[in-house]
């Protein structure tokens, strides 16, 4: 892989972009964004992970290995598996990117490093929040790409900061570089990824399906998506009988129990029901 320059360039002031003259093919845009989207199941380990957010950081130039450039590294949602509440997509490739450059084969020093990402361009499977549209600015890509936007997330359930990546980005303009957006590719691809979680009715990603958990927070059942073969979902229904049966059940119980006690109440004293 080619090494990065260490040359000291002037980098003149220039504010965020989202322009529609985007020097990157349509079909770079997507490789991209597919191996941000795979890398998902390589780093999670699961097709169906609920924390769908997958980044990848990669350099446009080197194209010695390939016409869409050199991939530097990849990045998943790790917040439930290290505890850690910053550990987005975004910030997770970020971080794995400064442990990649400052070892083999590129051994930047931690400056060289800094000022490396402004050679880079970083692919994420949903619009950053402003955490980590923020560190995308202090890093100073040289473009941000994102399949799908922050509007359809909230759309789906997801719990969202009321500040869009592109809003965010506008107050940047001291920063000395120039971070293109290039909002919605492969967004029909990304979508999909972040609609099962909040809606029970969403379609599982390709290799998952429905099943039923226990809520531990109020004990009732609830529907996720596992990996398995979708067909086995028929065998859900049963289920969904069961648990439309005993809720009738539990219901009829309750309210024979409040008519008797209210026909204890009317009874005369002395007589035991």
């Amino acid at each position: 892989m080619k090494s990065f320059t260490t040359t000291i360039i002037l980098v003149l002031p220039l504010l965020a972009s989202c322009s529609s003259n985007d020097p990157i093919p349509v079909a770079t845009r997507e490789h991209w964004m597919q191996r941000a989207i795979d890398a998902l199941s390589e780093l999670t380990s699961t097709p169906c992970p609920f924390e769908a957010f997958g980044a990848a950081i990669v350099n446009h130039t080197d194209v010695t290995n390939s016409e869409h450039g050199e991939l530097i590294c990849l990045g998943v949602n790790s917040i439930m598996k290290l505890g850690n509440p910053t550990l987005h997509g975004e910030t997770a490739a970020i971080n794995n990117c400064s442990g990649i450059l400052t070892s083999d084969p590129y051994n930047l020093s931690g400056a060289e490093a800094l000022r490396a990402f402004r050679d880079l361009s970083i692919y994420t499977t949903a619009e950053a929040c402003p955490m980590c549209a923020t560190a995308i600015r202090w890093a100073g890509f040289k473009d941000y790409t994102y399949g799908t936007s922050g509007k359809t997330l909230k759309s789906q359930g997801w719990p969202q900061l009321s500040l869009s990546s592109s809003e965010l980005f506008e107050h940047t303009s001291s920063l000395p570089t120039e971070t293109r957006i290039v909002p919605d590719v492969l967004a029909d691809e990304t979508d999909p990824l972040f609609r099962w979680q909040y809606d029970s009715s969403g379609k599982c990603p390709a290799g998952c399906r429905r099943a039923r958990v226990m809520d531990t927070e109020n004990g009732e059942h609830g529907r996720t998506c596992i990996p398995g073969d979708p067909s086995e979902e028929e065998s859900l229904a049963g289920e969904v009988a069961e648990d439309v049966a005993k809720g009738t059940a539990k219901g009829m119980a309750g309210l024979w129990s409040v008519l008797f006690g209210l026909f204890k109440v009317a009874a005369p004293v002395g007589d035991e029901l």
